[in-house]
């Protein structure tokens, strides 16, 4: 054990950079064995034995694979579907090999059959739109063609697209340039050596006797070659030794591994190390792809590359390297990659950042930012070379605290894009939250060392941005306390990593994980007093006093709630922050659709971001930012309609409520047949942007000053068609329902018209209820009964109370709003089969639990506003026969309070029971759609709709009319 953190990092270092490390002899820094590798060194045969026939090389390899084959047939995956399929075909293959010298051979011929029978399931199963593996698609259909060579042919639904893919990369880069840039070519070598075989005008050069560092590589050109090659061999015969005196069983999958990632992690905590005394020409050496005029098979980003975007651009490679993909706004680090590399563009702009030309590159950084902030929002955020969510989010936070380092880019950068003012808070505050959520009791995140180390790191790098430290940082302090912990007290095994690195198939490294470790271990604690400069140099970043003391007593009012009784008051604290800079994206960019009405700022407009914003936190929900904005935007105009209904439509229509039926009616056949042009719907990522731009409305324009006056004069039925026209429009136009499946659209398209109709509906029973009212009496004594309701108190409150919430139609649109994401994260629609659509069960249990959910939350609601509903004579579920008072009300005072006492908890009662009905809903859909995505998003929904419930229990938010 070493004595100081200092000398345990020198130490790491030591082992991979002192002088005779960079030799032939050096076997550190190695990643994880796998099946994969082990079957391409079985399949090595050496040629000229004595006798004249060949031999395998490595037998001992066979005896491994053979070992780790499982009972289905297949072989163990590391960490993604793509190490089933190359585990289980490469493995395959061998067997189809060693056949070749025994074909009678029965137990290798049973072992055969079970793996293809394996390997065709798991292609059947294998959804390549999720694969971000390097070069996935073409080192399959790589392995299959070699299969089919050896009689096994696997006809599965993908086999198509992705021989496409393999057969045009060849196309698109010559011998030459394919291994002199970066390139996802250079991870899968053996992939397409068939092709460079036959390209004389590529002369490849092993370097420190191996292919690109990668014994599978190596097996391969051993496999391949023409000529025995004995340095080739000796290298094999060396990492399967190391692999051994390393406690592994098999051969490490590529050694030795890249230096840059290890000496960067240590570096990012600001340890003394001393990595200018190693030979830095024998690094250079190492790590350069051209070696006097010849190619090599090593690149820079040799096996783990998530980091050479900053190492080339440290290096002074910023044109070479920086090149902005199109508009998408990601910079490409290798050529031909599918997916953007997302750490490594967090970290590229990190280099940016830190270039003495970052005034000049403002642009480039503006475009970098909006890149990545808003992947996140979408949820999009994942680094494709690691499997841990933490690695990204680190990545991201280093980012984040290099860009606030100098004040005066800040400023020049909102003043270029000022929406950054608010996306970038609010990513980092959801980051934040999801950090704080995912640790464990012993302060440890996943009970891995190095993901722990990454939430530490990552933790540390949030505490320094202006916003965070404004909220307080006393949760992140006692975070990072409790991992530090963890990380001291499990030191030794530091070394031990875990399969959280994706190349070819996950892979784990030692050395990372015990760089990690200690940097995590080394970094300090936070300050825990907020730096006065940033006030006064950027005050954009911060919330003012008004708006903290808002949301401070909204937050006092959500934890009284029994959904929120026992939430931690940190968590709470940061769904407060969130809340705030959505309340300043409001203020920004109202919804241009309905008139402002009233005084500004109302309660509720505090409540709704907060309700959103705490909701998401709960149960580990991770509800998209851009989803979370939607539903603001909704729950908005949702208040709006509400408002505009009470005090336009039944104010100064009283005597045209069948006319306004009519016009609504209308409207649900004219907004559909308008013109859209055909681009709103194309689900085109550009065309979505550009409407969430225009300040979230369907009319640029918005209301007019006229329009903006209409509660204060006499408005016309025009007026009215208009308002009406902009809600529906907004709703049924907007990009997410126009992507979702015409079932959705419909369905979506009934239940607004419902919910309008049923404003109309609920109108003319107040207006009812008014004309049997006394005036004079209805506040002295109990409130009026409603005579002849025409329904019962269960048709009502199950039909045109709940559709008069919004709550059905929301719902559908939420629904609309988790295709689209889904959609986008894809990059392919997804159908029904993973939607409240997959099934007539689940369709008919995602209705039945939002019915139950509507009449729930509008009892809640009518329990909190029944004084404000007697002031203004609007039908509430107590003024209903059912809730007659059964005892003697003549007196006043007591009695009158009694009765209504008691007709509140009787609507207590029932609203209880539909929440057990709403609970058995759920549960059965649950069963049904599974666990993931949209059972958890639904659950969501289900919370904030009864947040708001309880809130109006507490105190009504509502808006009085008179």
């Amino acid at each position: 054990m070493y004595d100081s953190l200092r000398e345990q990092a020198n130490a790491l270092l030591d082992r991979l950079l002192r002088p005779g490390r960079l030799s032939p002899g050096w076997d550190f820094g190695a990643v994880s064995a796998s099946v994969y590798d082990m079957a391409w060194l079985s399949m090595v045969r050496k040629p000229d034995v004595p006798g004249g026939n060949t031999a395998w090389l490595f037998p001992e390899c066979f005896q491994y694979v053979l070992a780790e084959q499982l009972p289905t047939g297949g072989w163990a995956s590391y960490g993604t579907p793509v190490d089933d399929i190359l585990n289980t075909a490469t493995a395959l293959l061998s067997l189809r090999m060693h056949l070749k010298t025994d074909s009678n051979h029965q137990d290798w011929l049973a072992r055969s059959h079970k793996a293809e029978a394996a390997l065709r399931q798991i292609l059947l199963d294998w959804d390549i739109h999720s694969a971000d593996s390097m070069g996935s698609e073409i080192i399959v259909i790589s392995l299959l063609r070699l299969l089919e060579q050896e009689g096994i042919f696997m006809n599965t639904p993908h086999i198509d697209s992705l021989r496409a893919a393999s057969d045009n990369m060849p196309r698109q880069v010559s011998p030459l340039k394919l291994h002199r840039e970066l390139s996802t070519s250079h991870h899968f070598p053996q992939a397409i050596l068939d092709y460079i075989r036959h390209s004389r005008d590529c002369h490849w050069e092993k370097t420190e006797e191996s292919l690109m560092g990668s014994p599978a590589s190596t097996a391969a050109y051993l496999i391949d070659s023409t000529s025995w090659d004995d340095e080739a061999e000796a290298y094999l015969e060396r990492v399967i030794s190391c692999a051994g005196g390393l406690g592994l069983k098999g051969a490490l999958s590529t050694s030795p591994a890249t230096l840059f990632e290890v000496v960067n992690a240590l570096k990012s905590a600001g340890l003394p190390i001393n990595i200018n005394t190693y030979n830095s020409s024998d690094i250079a050496r190492y790590c350069s792809l051209e070696q006097n005029g010849r190619l090599t098979g090593v690149t820079p980003d040799n096996v783990l590359d998530p980091y050479s975007g900053e190492e080339r651009v440290s290096n002074g490679d910023l044109e070479d390297l920086v090149q902005p993909n199109g508009s998408e706004g990601h910079w490409t680090t290798n050529t031909g990659e599918r997916n953007y590399n997302f750490s490594a563009n967090c970290n590229a702009l990190i280099a940016l950042l830190a270039s003495q030309e970052r005034d000049q590159r403002l642009p480039q950084i503006a475009k970098s930012i909006c890149f990545l902030i808003g992947e996140v929002s979408k949820g999009s955020g994942r680094n494709k070379r690691n499997l841990s969510e933490l690695h990204w989010m680190m990545a991201l936070s280093r980012a984040l605290e290099a860009l606030f380092q100098d004040y005066q880019i800040v400023r020049k950068l909102f003043d270029l894009v000022v929406s950054l003012q608010e996306d970038i808070p609010l990513v980092a505050l959801e980051i934040l939250g999801r950090i704080l959520r995912a640790q464990k009791p012993n302060g440890s995140w996943d009970d891995i060392c190095e993901v722990t180390a990454y939430g530490v790191l990552a933790l540390s790098s949030l505490a320094t941005l202006p916003h965070i430290q404004q909220l307080g940082i006393s949760g992140i302090a006692d975070s990072i306390t409790l991992g530090k912990s963890f990380l001291l007290s499990n030191r030794a095994k530091w070394g031990e990593a875990s399969d959280l690195w994706t190349g070819e198939r996950a892979e784990s490294s030692g050395a990372l994980s015990e760089a990690y470790s200690i940097s995590a271990a080394f970094i300090p604690l936070p300050p825990s007093t907020q730096s006065s400069e940033t006030a006064s140099m950027i005050p954009e970043a911060l919330i003012s006093d008004e708006i903290l003391r808002g949301m401070r007593h909204a937050g006092k009012l959500v934890s009284r709630t029994p959904l929120f009784s026992v939430y931690e008051p940190y968590s709470l604290r940061i769904a407060e922050f969130k809340a705030c800079f959505f309340l300043r994206i409001l203020q920004r960019q109202p919804p241009a659709v309905f008139p402002q009405m009233g005084k500004r700022i109302k309660k509720s407009s505090f409540i709704i971001p907060l309700a959103l914003t705490a909701c998401s936190g709960l149960h580990n929900y991770v509800i998209d930012i851009s989803v979370l904005h939607e539903m603001l935007i909704l729950s908005v105009l949702n208040f709006q309609v509400d408002e505009y209904m009470e005090r336009v439509v039944e104010r100064h229509f009283s005597s045209s409520f069948p006319d306004i039926r009519e016009l609504i009616q209308q409207l649900f056949i004219e907004v559909p047949q308008e013109a859209n042009g055909g681009a709103i719907g194309s689900q085109k990522e550009g065309k979505q942007n550009e409407f969430l731009n225009q300040s979230k409305a369907s009319d640029p324009k918005g209301p007019s000053q006229g329009e903006r006056d209409a509660a204060k004069e006499q408005v016309s039925m025009e007026d009215v068609r208009t308002m009406l026209h902009r809600f529906v429009k907004h709703i049924l136009r907007h990009p997410a329902v126009l992507s979702s499946p015409k079932t959705l659209q419909d369905h979506l398209a009934w239940e607004l018209k419902t919910f309008l109709l049923a404003h109309v509906t609920h109108a003319e029973d107040n207006q009812r209820l008014r004309a049997q009212s006394d005036s004079a009496t209805r506040v002295a004594e109990a409130p009026t009964q409603y005579k002849e309701p025409g329904r019962t108190f269960y048709h009502w409150v199950r039909s045109t109370s709940a559709d008069h919430t919004s709550c059905p139609f929301a719902f559908i649109f939420f629904n609309c709003l988790l295709h689209a994401t889904d959609s986008q994260q894809t990059g392919q629609g997804q159908g029904h089969s993973n939607s409240i659509l997959a099934s007539a069960r689940t369709a008919y249990l995602a209705e039945d639990a939002c019915r139950h959910l509507a009449s729930l939350c509008r009892m809640y609601n009518d329990l909190g506003s029944v004084a404000r509903d007697a002031d203004e004579c609007n039908l509430n579920s107590t003024r209903f026969p059912e809730f007659s008072p059964r005892r003697d009300t003549t007196a006043a005072g007591g009695a009158v309070a009694a009765a209504q006492s008691d007709a509140k908890a009787e609507l207590l009662w029932i609203a209880e029971y539909e929440r057990r009905g709403l609970v058995a809903a759920m549960e059965a859909l649950g069963n049904e759609l599974g666990p993931g995505r949209t059972i958890q998003s639904l659950r969501f929904f289900v919370d904030l709709t009864d947040l708001y419930g309880q809130i109006y229990v507490l105190e009504d938010v509502g808006t009085r009319i008179q």
